[in-house]
């Protein structure tokens, strides 16, 4: 048996944390001695272990007390936390390359791709990095963008690698010289509006009218001429071109 401050000391988790588990009816000592001590047997340790993995995956504490009252078998759960932690892991992994190779290209190493940079995005990860975008989205037109599905996560990531590459050939375009009528520009554009299209309605007109609201946001424009400076011009007016040859 052992007692509280063992337990504590074994799983690192403190004494309060313990406390709190036994008025929630999470962790509840096998006995309490006549001295009010409570003491913890091997199922106690079991359950705990369960507990912090279940914390390992994001789960509130009302969550994992249903949870731990579903008849799933001590196996299938540790089955099934290790499947979903083997998950987690795999994204991670591919953050952490994410970061190794934006931090190279940030130093002089070798330019990533657009598939490179936005590899591996969760929605959780997805709703962090669109934080800026959001309170700015939020002060000027009470609106956010929220990512609840894994679903959601992977057209963004889809979303995300058609910008960037559109973007990126645009800036090579305009450094280049290359006229914003130009074929070979017009084609790019319309690449570009036939893969918006895939996911809702996109006209020339249309794309025209939204190019010319990012160009003019204060967030977005930013972003723009941070990528090159004339890019937001550029993308306005190879929109406006595109829409008088079609």
């Amino acid at each position: 048996m052992f007692t509280v401050g063992q337990l504590a000391e074994l799983s690192g988790v403190t004494v309060k944390t313990l406390h709190h588990y036994h008025r929630l009816g999470l962790v509840i000592p096998r006995q309490t001695t006549d001295a009010g001590y409570r003491l913890y047997g091997q199922d106690e340790l079991e359950r705990l272990q369960e507990i912090l993995f279940y914390r390992e995956l994001d789960l509130s504490l009302s969550e994992i007390k249903k949870a731990l009252k579903g008849d799933r078998s001590r196996i299938a759960t540790l089955g099934w936390q290790k499947a979903r932690l083997l998950d987690r892991q795999r994204r991670l992994g591919l953050i952490l390359e994410t970061i190794d190779r934006s931090l190279s290209r940030a130093t002089g190493g070798n330019p990533m791709s657009a598939q490179e940079i936005f590899q591996g995005f969760t929605p959780q990860e997805w709703n962090v990095a669109l934080s800026d975008q959001n309170e700015h989205l939020s002060r000027e037109y009470g609106q956010e963008l929220r990512v609840d599905s894994d679903t959601q996560a992977q057209e963004l990531n889809e979303a995300a690698r058609e910008a960037s590459s559109f973007l990126h050939e645009m800036v090579a375009a305009l450094r280049q010289g290359i006229p914003h009528s130009a074929p070979s520009v017009l084609d790019r554009v319309g690449r570009h509006i036939a893969f918006l299209n895939q996911s809702r309605p996109t006209t020339p007109a249309s794309y025209l009218a939204t190019t010319e609201f990012l160009a003019g946001d204060s967030f977005h424009g930013k972003v723009f001429e941070g990528m090159q400076v004339g890019l937001s011009a550029y993308l306005v007016a190879s929109a406006y071109s595109y829409g008088q040859e079609r």
